[in-house]
C-alpha cells in the first residue's frame, strides 16, 4: 500500500489585528466587547477574492492562531480552553 501524504500548504494570505495580544485577556466572544475593533489585513495577491462582499452584511472569517502553546510552539494533543485551566 502506498504511503499517504496528508500534509496541506497553509499560506498566509492576511493578518488580523488587534489591541489584545495574550488569549487570557480577550474576550471569548465578540459579543462581550462589542466596542472593540479590528482590522484584517489581506496580502495583495489574494484582495481579489474579496470582489462582491461589499453587498453582504457580513461575512464569516476562518483563522489560524500563529502562537500554539507548548514546548517548542507545538501545540499539545488535548486541548485546555484557558477558562478551565487550575492556576
Amino acid at each position: 500500500m502506498a504511503r499517504m501524504d496528508l500534509s496541506v500548504p497553509l499560506p498566509v494570505i492576511g493578518v488580523v489585528r488587534t489591541s489584545r495580544a495574550e488569549p487570557e485577556n480577550t474576550p471569548i466572544q465578540a459579543a462581550v466587547n462589542r466596542a472593540e475593533r479590528g482590522t484584517v489585513e489581506i496580502a495583495e495577491p489574494y484582495r481579489a477574492g474579496l470582489e462582491g462582499l461589499d453587498g453582504f452584511g457580513y461575512a464569516w472569517l476562518l483563522s489560524w492562531l500563529h502562537r500554539p502553546g507548548g514546548p517548542g510552539g507545538v501545540p499539545p494533543l488535548r486541548q485546555v480552553p484557558f477558562l478551565l485551566r487550575s492556576q
